[in-house]
């Protein structure tokens, strides 16, 4: 599927809305009309908006290789900048995301880049939220551009754990969140601003999950 008929599934904007959102970020119109989420994760992109919608939402990739169909976790999927595990004469066939890794989650996804959706992300930040009364139950947390590849921050998931959202506890996130990520210099940015921008993300896109209370049934 393209990028806008995944962006305009009805089923994809009540279940797993934050993949949209994520998805509208990524380039212009004819960009997204094109191109494909299969192929936003399969060229094993750092930057691949697509890839903290994926981390975040637990997806499994169904794989058609030489041997037959396999099943590939998006947990280490990536290998490194431009690699992943696939190997030569595999095709991706589906993505699979269970309802267990959605059902009851807030989530939210910020893009940070110099000039917008038409530019590579500098930062992609994504969180998956969800909440027993006032205290955080289950917490995810997704970056692209801030390691060799998009990673997940177990680290600053775990922080958040049994916390109310609050100042203190998105400041507490914030400093964990440097333990999860491993920033460097390009032209784009330094490794100092990224891991400003990092931080900032980190915080903000926690406090508009839990605004958004969308797309959690």
């Amino acid at each position: 599927a393209t990028f806008s008929e995944i962006i305009n599934s009805e089923i994809i904007r009540q279940h797993v809305p934050m993949l949209a959102q994520a998805l509208l970020t990524i380039g212009g119109p004819q960009v997204r009309n094109t191109g494909t989420m299969g192929g936003n994760i399969c060229n094993g992109a750092v930057s691949a908006d697509s890839a903290c919608a994926a981390l975040v939402y637990e997806f499994d990739l169904l794989v058609l290789g030489l041997e037959g169909e396999r099943t590939e976790s998006i947990h280490g999927f990536h290998t490194g900048p431009g690699r992943t595990i696939l190997q030569q004469g595999d095709l991706l066939k589906s993505f699979v995301i269970r309802p267990e890794n959605y059902t009851g989650f807030w989530a939210s996804y910020i893009k940070y880049a110099m000039r917008g959706a038409m530019d590579i992300a500098t930062i992609g930040c994504g969180a998956a939220i969800k909440m027993n009364g006032d205290e955080v139950e289950t917490f995810k947390l997704a970056f692209t551009v801030a390691a060799p590849t998009p990673i997940r921050c177990p680290t600053a998931e775990k922080i958040m754990v049994g916390s109310t959202i609050s100042e203190q506890s998105l400041e507490r996130l914030a400093d964990a969140v440097e333990a999860d990520v491993k920033p460097r210099t390009s032209w784009r940015a330094s490794k100092e601003f990224r891991l400003h921008i990092i931080r900032t993300l980190a915080k903000k896109v926690t406090r508009q999950a839990v605004t958004n209370q969308g797309g959690n049934d």
